[in-house]
């Protein structure tokens, strides 16, 4: 079994963006300090019942003062219903942002989408 991690973030508005409505800023670019290992993975990896060989989640999370995730949610999961949203969701306690953007700008109560993929092979 072999999984991969893909880590990004999506944001169109620079490395922390407004939105055009009120609300926390999107961090575009994350700077992470630390990111979940493969022992990691293979700990949360859900136990399907179906042969999935990827899948595909991003997470939208609060950057705390301490540059770790809260209050993650899911905003899609391909395929549905065999537990890589959740297991992404506990996953979400091992990543740690940089506090601060290459500009100097904190991250603290700034949101981040995370893109994770699982592959299994």
């Amino acid at each position: 079994m072999r999984l991969e991690l893909a880590i990004g973030a999506v944001a169109a508005l620079g490395a922390i963006g407004a939105a055009a409505t009120a609300g926390p800023a999107i961090v575009a670019s994350p700077e992470w300090e630390a990111v979940p290992t493969a022992e990691d993975y293979g700990a949360y990896h859900p136990a399907t019942t179906a042969q999935v060989l990827e899948a595909r989640v991003t997470m939208e999370c609060s950057v705390t003062t301490a540059g770790t995730l809260e209050r993650c949610r899911i905003l899609s999961e391909e395929p549905a219903g065999q537990g890589f949203g959740e297991a992404t969701l506990r996953l979400s306690t091992k990543f740690r942002m940089r506090l601060s953007t290459r500009e100097g700008g904190s991250v603290a109560g700034a949101r981040v989408r995370v893109p994770v993929r699982w592959t299994t092979q």
